[in-house]
């Protein structure tokens, strides 16, 4: 599961924009996304920046909430489901770059609730503060993978970067280590969109050499780069043949 929020200002206000996936059982299930304009910046801290968006919005009833009393806590609720991700009183983890800034990093035990039903496991929370709203991303990839040894990697990589990616592995019994992560991409299919060739398989580099594909059909969303030129976003479902292996992936690029 990965739950995001972020926020960037724009001219007079800010834009905040929610998101969550949940891939359960080998599949894709009710990725939950909300973009809303925000009439002033919503302050630094997540429960100012969450009320100021249930100020803003309209529709549907939803209510997404952040709680920090030792444990880290998010929550979705819309009328018909319910999510809630539960990090106890995770530990320090280090820093990383990404395309954004730095990114703080802890992590520790967690409880993932679905609709009711509780699942145990690790959980990491990142903390990033961008000083780039715009990165050239060229293609670029971050991972959050569940390993069969049952174990959390949340990875960024660049796609034929000559550098290689950062990872914060969390063991099954909360044990953190940063470190490098790299994928091979083994498979391709052509965007009609904008021509570019996006992964549809990969070999995780120092993770076993396992082989992932992806599960169903990509629908990934247009955009543009700063300078007007286009741009794709495209989240999905990553799984080993044998199902011991899963992944969400979320992939930018912005250059062939």
């Amino acid at each position: 599961a990965a739950l995001i929020l972020q926020r960037e200002p724009r001219s007079g206000g800010a834009v905040l924009e929610a998101k969550g996936f949940l891939a359960l059982g080998g599949v894709l299930r009710s990725p939950f996304y909300e973009r809303t304009e925000l009439p002033m910046w919503p302050g630094d801290d997540v429960p100012a920046a969450l009320s100021a968006w249930r100020a803003s919005r309209t529709g549907e009833p939803m209510r997404i909430d952040w709680t920090e009393q030792g444990s880290v806590t998010a929550t979705i609720r819309t009328p018909g489901a319910g999510m809630s991700l539960s990090v106890r009183e995770p530990t320090p983890a280090g820093r990383t770059p990404s395309p954004h800034g730095f990114t703080d990093w802890s992590a520790g035990a967690a409880t993932l609730t679905v609709n009711g039903k509780e699942i145990s496991g690790v959980g990491v929370v990142e903390r990033l503060r961008g000083t780039e709203a715009n990165p050239a991303f060229g293609s670029f990839e971050m991972w959050v993978l569940a390993p069969a040894d049952g174990s959390l990697v949340v990875g960024r990589v660049g796609l034929g970067a000559d550098a290689d990616g950062v990872a914060e592995r969390v063991s099954r019994s909360g044990r953190t280590e940063s470190g490098v992560f790299g994928v091979a991409v083994t498979g391709r299919q052509r965007h009609e969109g904008t021509g570019f060739q996006l992964p549809t398989a990969w070999t995780l580099l120092g993770d076993g050499g396992v082989a992932v594909s992806r599960v169903g059909s990509a629908a990934p969303a247009m955009g543009k780069t700063a300078a007007g030129g286009p741009a794709v976003y495209d989240i999905g479902l990553a799984a080993s043949a044998d199902g011991t292996t899963a992944a969400l992936v979320f992939h930018l690029q912005d250059a062939p």
